[in-house]
């Protein structure tokens, strides 16, 4: 059985910089972050019954790197991503990034809206697709579950309690 060489976990919070925070982790000499953002291996079960080996070729294995991480903001929210990580990581280190939960809610539906993505109200799209999260079912790009990505108060401490502070 393969090990996970993955050892690094950016769970944050939908349009609040995890793409800016990978480019950057990723410019480093030490990090090789997951060539594709967004991979949610640990939240959608067919990815996540591939094994270690499909998830190792996440990364670009060429050079010696002391640290492999990937980014995919449905695993902040998806308590079935944190059991996975903890259970097959080796000590992973976790960098929650997080933004202010109102404008990331606006900044999530805008982002929808303008790649056509959404065309109802933002008040009609909150009241309709608010919750319920569903890994294996993005919408078309991404994931709506607008006020759910702000509910820190409640996916933060299972984080924590998880992996410590």
């Amino acid at each position: 059985m393969s090990h996970y060489i993955c050892n690094l976990i950016v769970p944050g919070a939908a349009k609040s910089g995890t793409s800016s925070l990978h480019e950057a982790l990723d410019a480093h000499p030490d990090i090789a972050m997951s060539k594709n953002k967004e991979p949610h291996f640990f939240c959608c079960k067919p990815l996540f019954e591939r094994g270690a080996d499909y998830h190792n070729s996440l990364f670009d294995r060429t050079a010696t790197f002391k640290v492999y991480g990937e980014s995919s903001t449905g695993y902040m929210i998806c308590e079935q991503a944190i059991q996975r990580i903890s259970t097959n990581l080796r000590s992973p280190k976790i960098i929650m990034i997080l933004r202010d939960p109102v404008d990331r809610t606006f900044s999530h539906y805008r982002w929808r809206y303008k790649l056509g993505l959404e065309k109802r109200s933002f008040l009609e799209a909150l009241r309709k697709d608010g919750y319920e999260f569903n890994p294996e079912k993005p919408h078309k790009f991404g994931y709506m579950s607008y006020l759910q990505f702000s509910k820190y108060s409640v996916y933060v401490p299972l984080w924590i309690n998880a992996f410590g502070r």
